[in-house]
């Protein structure tokens, strides 16, 4: 697994939304010509990615939300490459202006390339990953939380979880964009 660790000068849910935001990575993450939501239920979402490099990629990625620090990725299908896996690790920085990330990643080409060159295009991969991540951090506005108050007029702001029960007797969970129905408990 080849790992690099990088900071960036913005809250760790600005860059957790930049990252989560898996239809818009063709925006900003290098070499992506195109990423497609095809399924997403609760904290996984699966993407049609193609990817640009030596040679065009097409794959299904399948993402899994851990908690709002931590991101996994891996390739479900494809089939330019054995296995294509990683992860994006936040932290916020020591001085609380910042956030620290670490990216971690694993591909196997199949075939017989040398571990070290596949190495190599990987650290390049997320050395460039971390700087437009960094670019698309800076251009994109950061959202001030503090301002945020629950029902203002022209809120557009969701909050990340809400739990509401409905006239029905119902709990509504919503997490990030879905929303899950659940009945009350008959004991």
């Amino acid at each position: 697994m080849t790992d690099s660790v990088f900071e960036i000068a913005s809250s760790r849910s600005h860059v957790f939304g930049i990252l989560t935001d898996f239809a818009g990575y063709q925006d900003w993450m290098p070499g992506c010509r195109s990423s497609k939501v095809v399924s997403s239920e609760g904290l996984v979402t699966d993407a049609d990615v193609t990817l640009v490099s030596l040679r065009t990629l097409k794959m299904r990625l399948r993402f899994r939300i851990q908690d709002d620090r931590v991101l996994h990725f891996r390739m479900v299908r494809g089939r330019q490459m054995k296995s294509y896996f990683g992860s994006w690790h936040l932290m916020d920085s020591s001085d609380g202006a910042g956030t620290v990330v670490r990216g971690q990643m694993e591909i196997n080409p199949g075939g017989l390339i040398p571990r070290f060159v596949t190495d190599h295009f990987v650290r390049r991969a997320i050395d460039e990953t971390a700087v437009a991540l960094r670019r698309r951090a800076e251009q994109i506005p950061e959202i001030d939380r503090s301002t945020i108050h629950p029902g203002a007029a022209g809120d557009e702001e969701r909050p990340i979880l809400r739990i509401e029960k409905s006239e029905s007797g119902d709990y509504i969970v919503r997490f990030l964009e879905k929303s899950f129905r659940f009945p009350p408990r008959r004991d």
